[in-house]
């Protein structure tokens, strides 16, 4: 088992404070004792950098690929971080608001600008929003859903 300096693990490296020299003076102990220092520091090094590789293999098999959305498209917006529901219960509150249309699309950053009320810029909301709080919307069939009533997002 080996044992590592919390600084060495934290940062991949120690700070050298032994230096081997070439010279015949030095004892072959102490020249054993810094070998296998250096040696553990090398080790802790490939440790912590397969550790960050398994941990990037695991995050990309997690990772989905946003959703193709284009400038105009209708899409809901997630109104977990929107701050407009001061004095109201947020679980009692829709959870997606909108239809809301795109007015421009950042595919590269995944964000994108939408057309919101007037009563978002009196809030002052920021209009634009990263894919994870979007949603496409998905038309629903008026005939199937006759006696639904469509309820608006109050502020």
């Amino acid at each position: 088992m080996m044992h590592f300096a919390p600084f060495e693990l934290n940062c991949g490296y120690m700070l050298l404070m032994i230096q081997i020299r070439s010279d015949t003076a030095i004892p072959r102990r102490i020249q054993q004792f810094a070998h296998q220092v250096l040696e553990n520091l090398a080790a802790a090094h490939n440790v912590i950098i397969k550790a960050c590789v398994f941990q990037t293999c695991l995050a990309n098999l997690q990772h989905r690929p946003d959703p193709e959305l284009e400038k105009g498209a209708l899409v809901y917006l997630l109104t977990k971080n929107l701050n407009i529901l001061k004095g109201r219960a947020t679980k009692l509150c829709l959870k997606w608001i909108g239809p809301y249309k795109i007015l421009e699309a950042y595919s590269e950053t995944s964000n994108y600008v939408l057309e919101l009320p007037k009563a978002f810029q009196e809030h002052k909301i920021h209009p634009e929003f990263h894919v994870l709080l979007l949603q496409p919307y998905k038309a629903s069939n008026n005939a199937q859903f006759a006696n639904r009533v469509i309820v608006t997002f109050p502020l």
